[in-house]
């Protein structure tokens, strides 16, 4: 089965047409890559969507890997440098096959949890899964445990079918009740929003035959500067 690796970026405003051209450059020299499918670049959509996002598709996990830890790679990322913000979100998520659902507004939530606090923190995951599975307007829901060797955190992706509807359950009181019991299992949280894109990855549960959705839930509190939580770790300036 394929996967994708989503790569979530806060671009300086003043450098926003230098970092298009330079995605336009990587868009090219990776179509080359071996395994590589396809690459889809949306742009920031404010208010909800402030990060670059990048979706890069590819036939196995070990053909993105070997995407992921190419000096090729690397060597781009290292001109890139001087127009970002921050730290990327790059995560693995594997894809499913058909039946997709128009989803106006997603969300992309990486946690790191805690040494020791893994099996806690699983718990806690089902009550905050409880609690969202209720959450009006929720279309699907992606969690992705930690890869070893790519990835530290677990990762979900969550769609809405409104940004209304996204944004009640990310500032509900039930929600920042449980975050906040969270708080002691994790390290580090990420919330990084985008309009569209993910679609590949939801089964429509409204087919026959299809499987329910489902349902998990990890988020923060976002700061001001780059929508990222009020714990991340970017350096912002």
């Amino acid at each position: 089965m394929s996967v994708s690796i989503v790569t979530q970026t806060c671009v300086r405003p003043e450098r926003a047409e230098d970092f298009a051209r330079w995605q336009g450059e990587t868009s090219s020299f990776i179509a080359n890559f071996p395994g590589f499918i396809e690459q889809r670049l949306m742009p920031p959509k404010p208010p909800l969507q402030v990060d670059w996002v990048i979706l890069q598709r590819f036939t196995s996990l070990e053909a993105a890997r070997t995407w992921l830890a190419s000096s090729e790679r690397q060597t781009r990322i290292e001109g890139a440098a001087p127009m970002l913000v921050g730290r990327d979100d790059v995560h693995i998520v594997q894809d499913e096959a058909d039946g997709i659902k128009p989803a106006p507004a997603s969300v992309v939530i990486s946690t790191r949890v805690r040494p020791g606090k893994e099996v806690e923190y699983r718990a806690w995951e089902r009550r905050i899964a409880a609690a969202q599975s209720k959450a009006p307007g929720l279309q699907g829901y992606r969690f992705e445990p930690p890869v070893p060797g790519v990835q530290e955190d677990f990762v979900a992706i969550l769609r809405f079918d409104t940004e209304a509807n996204l944004q009640a359950w990310l500032d509900s009181p039930a929600r920042r009740k449980l975050i906040e019991e969270a708080t002691p299992l994790t390290e580090e949280f990420h919330t990084r929003m985008a309009r569209t894109g993910f679609d590949q990855w939801f089964q429509d549960s409204a087919q026959p035959g299809a499987a329910p959705l489902p349902v998990w839930k990890m988020d923060s509190a976002k700061c001001s500067a780059c929508r990222l939580p009020s714990r991340c770790s970017s350096e912002m300036s």
